[in-house]
């Protein structure tokens, strides 16, 4: 059943700022909750290990490209694929907790190791790096400091660098 006002005089407001862009994963972290599967959780036959993670960022101020390296090994018994999840905190001045911006599945045999790298444009149609500005009915992407985390879930972050835009 849809809620409707009882009748055409009768407004019915409804408030859609309540958690603003804190959806979802978003909306969990925002409240200091644990969910008993987060997002991007999955269960496997075998464990995965990750090393050296690196941020690097290139382009200008306005188009720019952010890239998360790092080494994955399967350090089980059995073969196994992982999906590493890339999420970035954008500045406070969003109000926004962070987001997921990029993925990589990778499939490895026990004792394989494979590096990777996961590539994040600015030009990307998501708008990875931007919020969308209702003064100005566009997406912006706020100056400020961006932290970028790595993980096999939106609970398992490890953070890999942080970069600024002015």
């Amino acid at each position: 059943m849809i809620a409707a006002p009882p009748d055409q005089a009768t407004s019915f407001p409804v408030n859609y700022t309540i958690d603003g862009y804190n959806e979802g994963y978003k909306w969990y972290e925002s409240k200091g909750l644990t969910p008993l599967f987060p997002f991007g959780f999955g269960l496997s036959y075998t464990t995965f290990v990750v090393k050296q993670p690196f941020l690097s960022r290139s382009g200008s101020s306005s188009d720019f490209n952010v890239s998360v390296s790092f080494q994955i090994g399967n350090s089980g018994k059995r073969a196994g694929s992982e999906i590493e999840q890339v999420y970035l905190q954008l500045p406070p001045s969003t109000h926004e907790m962070r987001r997921l911006v990029g993925w990589q599945k990778v499939s490895l045999t026990p004792a394989q190791q494979q590096n990777v790298a996961i590539q994040i444009s600015s030009e990307d149609p998501s708008h990875p790096f931007s919020y969308w500005d209702v003064d100005s009915s566009s997406w912006v992407i706020a100056r400020g400091t961006y932290t970028v985390f790595l993980g096999d879930s939106s609970a398992t972050l490890t953070p890999v660098g942080t970069f600024d835009v002015q």
